[in-house]
């Protein structure tokens, strides 16, 4: 969880977005993380009918895989291109969400 909330530390100084760790489970691995302000969808709020973060979903699809050392899937459940108050991701172990 320290090598994450560092990770979170340098995306609010970039100006990417404000994170919120909501669930974390280092054995599943699972993360549930809430981005408020998110530079990918802010432009776009409430204009999208589908989720619109697909750079961020890498992102963290990249950090968590080399953090756990296992295929991690990233799903978009919220999105604040959507109409929704942040987008919501959503990652597991790659065979946990099919």
């Amino acid at each position: 969880m320290e090598a994450l909330k560092v990770i979170a530390d340098f995306a609010v100084a970039r100006g990417w977005c404000i994170p919120e760790f909501v669930e974390f489970d280092e054995e599943k691995p699972r993360l549930v993380v809430r981005l408020r302000d998110l530079f990918e969808c802010r432009l776009f709020k409430g204009r999208k009918n589908k989720p619109n973060s697909h750079f961020m979903r890498g992102i963290l699809a990249g950090i968590l895989e080399e953090l756990f050392g296992v295929k991690i899937k990233v799903k978009e459940e919220k999105c604040v291109a959507m109409g929704d108050p942040y987008c919501e991701f959503v990652a597991e172990r790659y065979e946990a969400l099919e």
